[in-house]
Order: C-alpha cells, then structure tokens, then sequence
C-alpha cells in the first residue's frame, strides 16, 4: 500500500475484508482502518524505509544531493532532498512555514533532512587507497561520502548551495542545467523570432483543440 502509493481507504470496505478473509483463511482481514495505516502503520513502514536509505547511505562511497521544489494548488512549496549514490533515494522533504525562505534558514533546514551516516567521516577510503592520504584534494575527497550538491538558479538557492561549500558541507555546488535552459528559453520567447513562433504554436494549440 505504501509503495504503490495506494489511499489509505482503498481496502477499507467490506468486500475487501471478506476477500482477505477468504485468502488467508480467516487469519487476516486487511490493513485495517484508515486511521491505523495513516498512524502506527505508517511510521513503521516509514522507519523501515529510513532504515534501508541509511544502510544504503552507509555502503556508499560517495553522495551527491538534489533539491528541487514542488509547489501546491495553495501555493505552498515542499522542498524533496534526493541522494544519488548514483541510484537515488529519497533523503527528506522540507517545508519552511512562516519561517523567511532565506539561505541561512535553508542551510540548517536542509541538514535536517540528512541520515546521520551522511556526515560521518569515511576511513576505509585511506585502507583502500593509501594514496589518498598523501595528497590534500584526495584526502578532502577521501574522507567524506557528501560530494556536491546541485540546486535550482533560484537567487535563494544559489546563496545556499554557495554557503554549503563555503562552511565545508560540500566540496563542490552546481546548479540545475535542466532549470537553467528553462530560464534561457522563458527569455528567448519574449524576443523576435521567438515570440512570433510561440504565438502561433499556441494559436494552433487552442484552434485544434477546439475542433
């Protein structure tokens, strides 16, 4: 139910009990009521997933993180911190509240959202490769899994992920190539030809879908 992102209620009828029922003779009903898999349920499930993203944290040699924001009909953003190992996980997700949007406050709140095992030093690097320890930039690089961190262009976001590498939370920040072609695009259609060529995109797009 958790992993397929199911609603809670989705076996919460009669029909799904008496299919339970009749499947593990009697021995199970379902996940139980809306409240419950929302509750305790939920933070188990939650904890084990934490636990897995931790363990896989662990095993890695080196992290890079992403944070990107989605925004809600109420205008409200959540903020999703991705570790990429390069398989990504899911680290956290954030929300600032009436606290101001600004880098200093991003920077703790971000951190928040880290497995603990995260900035842990590493030390079987230097066993591995003893060449390591010789030379200043592999060492830096040795002998931490949290390498770099890539952003939106945001001014805000630009502040933080510049502060991040400043205090030696990160080695290297880069921004979002994705986010950054957006930009460059939204300002070439305001300009000629552009702006011609888009006008009659959209003029096609409304006149076909009317038809």
């Amino acid at each position: 139910m958790f992993r397929g992102g199911l609603p809670f209620s989705v076996f919460h009828s009669p029909e799904w009990k008496k299919f339970f029922l009749l499947v593990y003779a009697g021995r199970f009903s379902g996940p139980d009521d809306p409240r419950k898999v929302r509750g305790s349920r939920l933070d188990t499930a939650s904890g084990q997933v934490a636990a897995h993203v931790d363990w896989a944290i662990r095993c890695a040699d080196t992290v890079s993180l992403t944070l990107d924001g989605a925004g809600d009909v109420n205008g409200k953003t959540t903020y999703n911190v991705v570790g990429c190992l390069p398989r990504k996980f899911l680290l956290g997700s954030l929300r600032m509240g009436v606290t101001v949007a600004s880098a200093s406050n991003f920077l703790p709140a971000l951190c928040t959202c880290f497995p603990s095992s995260l900035l842990q030093p590493t030390t079987d690097t230097f066993q591995k490769w003893p060449v390591t320890a010789a030379n200043p930039r592999l060492h830096a690089l040795a002998s931490r899994r949290l390498w770099a961190s890539f952003t939106e262009n945001a001014s805000v976001m630009v502040s933080m992920r510049t502060a991040a590498q400043a205090d030696g939370l990160v080695l290297s920040a880069y921004c979002c190539f994705a986010h950054a072609v957006k930009l460059i695009s939204k300002e070439l259609c305001a300009r000629a030809p552009f702006a011609t060529m888009l006008k009659l995109v959209i003029s096609g797009t409304v006149f076909f879908g009317a038809v």
